[in-house]
């Protein structure tokens, strides 16, 4: 029987956000949560790890409390 090879999937968060006005995407509210949680919340069962690439430290600074030490 042929094992699964693990799967991970890596969320590009480092845009300048400049068609929303230049704010930081990755923080625009969605339902209850923000984006990045709600993204990570969907991939989260799908896949084995989760990378979050942030643009700079500022932002990894900003995110890694919302997901968790997967900033990258």
């Amino acid at each position: 029987m042929l094992e699964r090879a693990a799967i991970a999937a890596i969320i590009l968060a480092g845009g300048r956000g400049k068609r929303l006005g230049n704010v930081e995407k990755a923080l625009t509210p969605i339902r209850d949560t923000t984006l990045i949680e709600h993204v990570i919340e969907v991939l989260d069962p799908l896949v084995d790890e989760i990378i979050v690439s942030a643009k700079d430290e500022a932002q990894a600074r900003v995110l890694e409390p919302l997901v968790g030490g997967r900033v990258w």
